[in-house]
């Protein structure tokens, strides 16, 4: 089985215009349909593919519908510890954010990016007219 990851930067919204949306049973023909469907892009050619359930959405702070901002800890501020924290995270479908990671920045600054990203909110995306998780980062300035 070939596998295909499918990655969309979002750029405001997200449109897949002369994509069509089936249904395809994984189950063998000679078999009774399957209740757990999978969607599959079907307007490429000769191949059928499933769409991704988790799209890259690079940078997200533009697109973020809610995004608290940081606050400073004290044992930071004390070293002036400064600089850019960027906090990866996955959304779930409904605009939540589910899941943080610090990825770069000061280690005393990486726990309150992270506090913050956990409270950001979104807007949910749409692929074929399905909600989808979108993973990306959200960047957070630390200046003593």
């Amino acid at each position: 089985m070939r596998l295909l990851s499918i990655i969309v930067f979002l750029a405001g919204g997200l449109s897949c215009g002369g994509l069509k949306e089936e249904f395809n049973s994984s189950t063998p023909s000679s078999s009774p349909v399957s209740t757990n469907p999978v969607a599959t892009i079907t307007n490429m050619g000769n191949h059928s593919l499933p769409l991704p359930r988790t799209i890259s959405g690079g940078f997200l702070n533009d697109r973020a519908k809610s995004l608290h901002p940081a606050e400073y800890p004290p044992a930071a501020r004390r070293v002036k510890a400064s600089g850019t924290v960027e906090v990866q995270v996955l959304v779930n479908e409904d605009g939540k954010v589910v899941s943080v990671s610090g990825s770069s920045g000061h280690h005393l600054l990486r726990a309150a990016a992270e506090r913050a990203a956990r409270k950001a909110e979104f807007e949910p995306v749409q692929l074929s007219g399905r909600n989808v998780k979108v993973y990306g980062i959200l960047k957070y300035e630390f200046h003593p």
